[in-house]
């Protein structure tokens, strides 16, 4: 874990429970066990989440909602990472759209973590967390239009030029401006 920053919690009472709740949490998984390792190999991972789990009640639920995500991200580089799930999300397929959502939303909750936590951390310079935002929101809405432009298809109502590439040569346009076609958007 790149962790060059650890700051106080708002709490340091709630960090702890918090901490002591994910690593409960990780020991009744079969593949929380790297997490638990993590946490006692390294005490400064500890002192770090005490902080981020006492000051963020999101990060600490998207934590304890999956603790070997959580030392998935922790062991990870972050910038691979982020463009990893950029790609997964980019890709997202599924047969209906509340299918595509939910998977969307899970790359969300992974994506979100790890670019806080890389950014409490100062694993990340500001600009490589709101532009690491921006790539996943853009990925987000390809999938999303692509998803759309194949049902269209589906129905009869459109022809696709590239069942794989939905978007190309469709003629749909989505521009960005302000905070998001600056890469820009913040939490």
């Amino acid at each position: 874990a790149r962790i060059a920053t650890v700051f106080a919690p708002d709490s340091k009472k709630s960090g702890k429970l918090a901490l002591d709740r994910v690593r409960s949490r990780a020991a009744d998984e079969a593949d929380g066990a790297a997490l638990t390792a993590l946490i006692e190999a390294d005490p400064r991972v500890a002192t770090f989440l005490t902080g981020v789990f006492g000051s963020s009640p999101y990060l600490t639920d998207l934590a304890a909602r999956d603790p070997a995500r959580l030392g998935r991200i922790l062991t990870a580089e972050p910038e691979r990472l982020i463009d990893d799930l950029v790609a997964a999300a980019r890709t997202a397929r599924a047969e209906d759209e509340a299918a595509l959502m939910a998977r969307l939303r899970r790359l969300k909750q992974e994506t979100a973590l790890a670019l806080a936590l890389a950014d409490l951390a100062g694993a990340l310079p500001t600009l490589a967390v709101t532009e690491g935002l921006t790539r996943f929101a853009d990925a987000c809405l390809s999938a999303a239009v692509d998803h759309a432009l194949r049902e269209a298809a589906g129905r009869g109502k459109i022809t696709l030029i590239d069942p794989d590439e939905p978007a190309r040569g469709s003629g749909l346009i989505l521009l960005a401006m302000g905070k998001q076609g600056a890469y820009e958007l913040n939490y």
